[in-house]
């Protein structure tokens, strides 16, 4: 299985969609990793009713779920260092290693995503939709799974993809009752 490196924005959303997240991983044939650096920006997710309480997340959590985490190795610091200039130290450290490792993202950050777009090689990056999309054609989810999984992601982690999302299609059907 190929290694794939999350930032924490998609993390969030697949925490929040409810799905075991070996169901996410195998849908794509990929095993979860994640930075410490990621880890340590990870924080809550919303309830679904306003007077819920908030779900906290820490390296222990996400562990527990299934994400492997990984510290930056010393090749990888200085493309880290340069990376943070530009971008936050969580989207920079998943570039920074995809870089020295060579291996593929998860992101939805606009512009972690042009940034990797520029790198040579590209660093390839995938989003929330699209794992998302994977693990509800591999299982056969039906309409009303997938529109329960859209709403837990639009209100736990707040995310609406944007309009260039080359799965909006299909997450708008997904977001119809």
């Amino acid at each position: 299985m190929d290694e794939l490196f999350l930032d924490a924005c998609v993390a969030l959303n697949l925490l929040a969609s409810g799905i075991d997240l070996g169901e996410v991983a195998a849908a794509s044939s990929v095993r979860f990793h994640m930075t410490t650096v990621v880890a340590s920006e990870m924080l809550w997710l919303d309830p679904l009713d306003p007077p819920g309480a908030r779900e906290h997340f820490d390296a222990g959590a996400l562990a527990a779920r299934g994400i492997v985490l990984v510290g930056l190795r010393d090749e990888e610091l200085e493309t880290f260092v340069e990376l943070a200039r530009t971008i936050d130290d969580g989207e920079a450290s998943t570039i920074a290693v995809a870089i020295n490792r060579k291996v593929r993202i998860a992101t939805d950050d606009r512009k972690a995503l042009r940034l990797a777009a520029s790198q040579s090689p590209v660093v390839q990056a995938i989003g929330t939709t699209d794992l998302l999309r994977r693990w509800a054609e591999s299982t056969g989810a039906d309409r009303a799974q997938l529109n329960r999984i859209v709403r837990f992601v639009q209100v736990r982690a707040s995310f609406v993809p944007p309009r260039g999302d080359p799965h909006l299609v299909w997450w708008t059907e997904a977001t119809k009752a």
